[in-house]
């Protein structure tokens, strides 16, 4: 093993490490036992599983985790205090996720791979979006589409694995390994049994890209398969969510309606405030990658660029477009992944800065305004932790 690869586990590496779980754990305890969110709900759900007045969801699996790691409790203090750990080691786990990456990523350039990947790592933890027009009105959060949420448990859930996803099928795409088809669909599986929301993405731009890619070759013939299975597992799961397990009170569908959603959030009549709003929190929302990718347009021709692109443009046009019918219509179900789409375009954006920094000859200054870009969204999300801890909101 290579001296760099060592000091990947070294002792003041771990410190860091240490410190960011401990932070984690932190930020998660307020959030379950000060602020109002849906770590409570979910915890409550539990409880009501365990009493036998609910069935599990189909994405029962943070659910489920919680449920055991309370050894089968109905205590809801108990679920609540499970809640914080899991919820603490999945975020860790997607910023060590990220962290394997980009280190693969700079290894070779990198003087410091170690230490540029474990700062990456934690600042794409951090990073948020920028105020909209919206905080006129002290909204921060709602109807933007931050890189990180923290309020929401099923989505802090399935991160690290829809970074995995997406990652795994970007080899797929350079290097195409029968074993790897049976990786991505697990990795599927796995995705809609937590929240199925980057799915409907990555049903769209995963066929997007290898068609661009390989045309109707046998390759893209070959990468449809997961795509299929994908297809049949959210085709299992919209029968259950919206015919078979339908609630006994009210019937809820799909319907396409554009900025329905939106409207009703914002209170918008008119056509020119949707659009406002729109632009609004769009550039808010991605001011770094929309400096980077500008300032260096030929990175769109990369297959791990354009891939991040096209789900963050999917996820938005899903979120606009779509909405539920019946007592769920303005619950903003097709906004989770924009979420997780706006983390893969950060993630993607850092990973492509630092590779460009490191393979300039004048460095980090060749890069001032991304870099200044990107600081925006890091001191936001300061902002926004402050937001959570001394103001007690999520929003």
């Amino acid at each position: 093993m290579s001296n760099r690869n060592m000091g990947f586990f070294s002792k003041k590496h771990g410190i860091f490490e240490l410190i960011i779980l401990v932070f984690l754990i932190s930020i998660f305890n307020h959030l379950t036992y000060v602020v109002a969110t849906d770590i409570q709900l979910h915890a409550q759900f539990i409880k009501s599983y365990a009493d036998g007045q609910i069935p599990f969801q189909v994405n029962f699996m943070y659910y489920f985790t919680v449920y055991a790691l309370s050894f089968y409790s109905s205590d809801l203090i108990l679920i609540l205090f499970v809640s914080i750990y899991v919820l603490a080691a999945l975020t860790y786990f997607k910023y060590y996720v990220v962290k394997k990456i980009v280190y693969s990523e700079i290894e070779g350039s990198a003087k410091n791979p170690v230490v540029v990947s474990s700062l990456a790592a934690f600042s794409l933890l951090v990073c948020f979006s920028l105020p909209s027009i919206l905080f006129l009105d002290n909204i921060y959060y709602l109807a933007n589409f931050p890189a990180n949420i923290w309020h929401n448990s099923t989505i802090i859930f399935a991160m690290p694995f829809v970074v995995m996803l997406f990652w795994v099928s970007l080899k797929q795409i350079s290097e195409y390994k029968h074993t790897r088809t049976l990786a991505i669909i697990f990795l599927i599986a796995l995705n809609i049994v937590i929240k199925p929301s980057f799915i409907f993405v990555y049903v769209i731009a995963f066929p997007l890209i290898n068609l661009l890619r390989f045309k109707f070759g046998r390759h893209f013939w070959l990468n449809l398969i997961p795509v299929v299975a994908a297809f049949i597992f959210v085709i299992l799961q919209y029968y259950y969510v919206f015919i078979s397990a339908e609630t006994i009170t009210t019937q809820s569908s799909v319907k396409i309606h554009f900025f329905n959603v939106l409207a009703h959030w914002t209170g918008s009549t008119h056509w020119y405030q949707i659009l406002f709003i729109v632009l609004s929190t769009v550039i808010s929302s991605y001011l770094f990658p929309l400096v980077f990718l500008t300032r260096n347009r030929g990175l769109l021709k990369q297959d791990m660029v354009l891939f991040a692109v096209f789900c963050a443009v999917i996820g938005l046009l899903i979120f606009y477009a779509l909405s539920e019918t019946g007592a769920r219509e303005f619950d903003g179900n097709f906004i989770w992944q924009t979420f997780m789409c706006s983390f893969l375009l950060f993630f993607v954006c850092i990973v492509q800065l630092l590779k460009s920094i490191f393979d300039n000859p004048l460095g980090w200054k060749a890069y001032k305004i991304e870099i200044i870009a990107f600081s925006l969204h890091l001191i936001s999300g300061i902002y926004y932790f402050y937001r959570l801890i001394s103001l007690d909101t999520y929003n």
